[in-house]
């Protein structure tokens, strides 16, 4: 979030495209404390799966990002809706390496921990080709954004066997924003619904059953996909 650039004579201060989402989305962690209605331990945003919690708050974010775009970059002005435009098609670029390292370093992940404890590996670059082509993702083109020996996330960092999440998340909540972008955007209704079956619920009720409550339907892989620029929007 303080990964501010200045470059030369430029002004205003700006963030990193990156920076800016973190700082966009994080926020929405303490939105959700304030929008649980069930106010019981277990409830707190900590106490959820991450990645259900991570889509809450990543939703308000997608849901409000070009009005945030405009305020956070301090420069109103200058930030027209076609800007904002370019910027987000812009976030595209390259999502065939970007989305292929991210699935191949979730798959290393499971792959490490579906090994039994009594089951030496010898042979680390060996076992992560065989983890790889069991999905399709071993090429050299496209390799895993972590390889086992510097893959800190899982080794004691709190992702074991979860780094999909990532991914996972952003799936929920595009489909999530989908919904919001079929059923007329950001109105008041359409917010309140969001706010009465997601966001006030907490740890209170199934996740599966919250997310159907709230799309109608169970994850969908397309809005992901189309955001990314993948495939072609229905």
């Amino acid at each position: 979030i303080g990964d501010l650039l200045r470059s030369g004579e430029l002004s205003p201060w700006t963030l990193q495209s990156r920076a800016l989402e973190t700082a966009g989305f994080q926020p929405g962690d303490l939105l959700l404390v304030d929008l649980n209605a069930e106010a019981r331990p277990g409830d707190i945003v900590c106490a959820q799966l991450y990645d259900f919690v991570r889509m809450k708050a990543e939703t308000v974010f997608r849901i409000y990002e070009p009005p945030y775009l405009c305020t956070a970059t301090f420069d109103r002005d200058n930030m027209t809706p076609v800007l904002i435009d370019k910027i987000k098609l812009a976030d595209r670029f390259n999502q065939g390496f970007t989305f292929g390292e991210l699935l191949a370093a979730a798959q290393l992940d499971m792959s490490w921990h579906a090994v039994p404890a009594e089951t030496p590996v010898t042979d680390v670059d060996a076992f992560e080709a065989q983890a790889l082509a069991m999905s399709g993702l071993h090429t050299d083109m496209i390799p895993p954004r972590y390889r086992t020996s510097y893959f800190a996330h899982i080794w004691g960092s709190g992702y074991a066997a979860g780094y999909y999440a990532y991914i996972w998340t952003d799936m929920l909540q595009e489909n999530v924003f989908d919904w919001f972008e079929s059923h007329g955007g950001m109105t008041r209704e359409n917010g309140q619904r969001l706010r009465d079956l997601v966001l006030s619920r907490g740890h209170t009720e199934d996740y599966s059953v919250m997310f159907k409550n709230m799309v109608g339907h169970d994850p969908q892989v397309q809005p992901l996909l189309v955001k990314r620029g993948l495939a072609a929007p229905n």
